[in-house]
């Protein structure tokens, strides 16, 4: 093998230490590019971070398994439950029609844009349809929601309104605001910390008692207003509760609670400036996966290893598999005895 060729066009072999750029994951666009430059390489890279922690079969956990032969697509081979897999498979991944190095390139991108990008934007980039990209948003979006170490010491917890557009017919729109709650790491003084966001029916004692459970570890200092619901919750719980941020105020405008504020201001802006607030209801809590995912990652210079944490995501996040229903076989037209069934004109609808 010459000198002069790339390491990288041998098996990729990763440990399992720590994340080191360049060795890991690419320095930069050019190492990027010079890595997966075509689909082989895509599905080595894929299968090294996928197993980098050791070989084992994603249907029974069995360690008697081993790549089976060399082929277009490779695939590997359980000794117990004797079944083939590819890399992709039970991954969120799988049954994507776009080439695996297209995944990456979105992917690369984004990770290193701060602020994210509409689907109709990545539709142009790509040059394909709006159903593909918008698919591969919603997986990213779904690989962003992976689980997350619960807030500990000061939080603010408080719900917050979020105004989203959804079509109304073919010309117009409605403007619908939904609650959400909203929990803030207080690292230090007037600094904000990470977030965690939750979309609820309504704000009650219940849900923000799930809420607090499920994102807020025992023992920590929870700040809030003096609303019941809030207070009902922390009635019975292990934390300690300060209400209306007793010493948290904003030194200037005097209010409480300006860290969730903040967020909050944020959020909406975010929400109108990058998708125009054209966002379905049932598809925001993704929306505040990925507006959670990229603030807690704002101070992160090294984008590259944001991209790798977003790969081990798309590779290791469970994939939830539906149900399928009933099939329904639609009703045939009745014939009479003689008679000649005439198709009815197919007319394409007007834009």
């Amino acid at each position: 093998m010459s000198h002069t060729r790339s390491r990288r066009a041998r098996p990729w072999i990763l440990d399992d230490t720590v994340p080191r750029r360049g060795d890991h994951y690419p320095a930069d666009g050019a190492m990027f590019e010079k890595w997966f430059g075509t689909e082989m390489a895509a599905r080595r890279y894929l299968a090294a971070v996928r197993w980098r922690h050791g070989l084992e079969c994603p249907r029974c956990g069995s360690p008697r398994f081993g790549a089976n032969g060399t082929s277009a697509e490779p695939r590997w081979w359980c000794g117990d439950c004797r079944r083939a897999v590819t890399v992709t498979s039970g991954t969120l991944l799988d049954h994507h029609r776009l080439p695996l190095t297209t995944i990456l390139q979105v992917a690369w991108w984004w990770a290193h844009e701060p602020v994210g990008f509409s689907t109709r934007a990545l539709t142009g980039w790509l040059g394909v349809h709006e159903n593909s990209a918008g698919r591969l948003a919603q997986t990213l979006r779904v690989a962003m929601r992976g689980p997350h170490p619960p807030l500990r010491g000061l939080v603010e917890i408080d719900d917050v309104a979020v105004g989203i557009h959804e079509p109304v017919g073919r010309s117009s729109l409605r403007t619908q605001r939904i609650r959400v709650l909203l929990a803030v790491g207080c690292p230090g003084q007037q600094r904000i910390g990470s977030i965690r966001l939750a979309k609820v029916s309504s704000v009650s004692a219940v849900t923000v008692g799930r809420f607090l459970r499920r994102q807020v570890a025992p023992g920590s200092v929870v700040v809030t207003d003096r609303s019941r619901s809030m207070a009902g919750a922390l009635i019975t719980s292990p934390y300690s509760h300060r209400p209306d941020g007793l010493g948290l105020t904003d030194p200037w405008t005097h209010r409480p609670l300006v860290r969730c504020h903040s967020v909050a201001e944020r959020l909406n802006s975010w929400l109108s400036e990058i998708h125009g607030g054209a966002v379905d209801h049932r598809h925001l809590p993704l929306y505040l996966d990925e507006f959670s995912f990229r603030f807690n990652r704002r101070h992160t210079r090294d984008r590259g290893r944001v991209w790798f944490d977003l790969v081990e995501r798309l590779l290791h996040t469970p994939v939830e598999h539906r149900r399928p229903g009933p099939r329904v076989h639609p009703k045939k037209p009745t014939r009479l005895p003689g008679a000649v069934h005439v198709l009815a004109p197919i007319t394409r609808p007007t834009m």
